[in-house]
């Protein structure tokens, strides 16, 4: 199960997740996030404190997102990822595609100094 929560603000759009990122629950988000992105939301950080588990299907969703918001001239920006799944992103050699931090405030940071 995932739950996806939103909120936005002038500099862009800011996602909470909870739960696992697998191959049920991966179609679900890539739809809400591809969405946004598609209705201009170029900007966007992603707290990933409450995902415990993402799968090979999961780290797609994102490898698709950074594109598309980077095709913009947006940044994506992950922050709070627990140590396994920063482990898979690192693993996957995911790390150098993506930015990440270590809290909302710092994630806002690298958004606002890159836009």
């Amino acid at each position: 199960m995932l739950k996806i929560s939103e909120s936005s603000n002038p500099a862009g759009i800011a996602l909470q997740l909870a739960g696992t990122l697998d191959a049920t629950t991966s179609p679900v988000f890539e739809t809400r996030l591809m969405g946004l992105i598609a209705s201009g939301h170029f900007h966007v950080v992603i707290n990933m404190q409450d995902v415990d588990y993402i799968s090979s299907t999961g780290l797609r969703v994102f490898l698709k997102a950074i594109r598309a918001v980077r095709n913009q001239q947006g940044e994506m920006v992950l922050y709070s990822l627990q140590e396994q799944v920063q482990n898979t992103f690192r693993l996957a050699g995911f790390l150098s595609f993506f930015t990440t931090a270590a809290s909302r405030e710092a994630a806002w940071d690298i958004i606002h100094s890159k836009s």
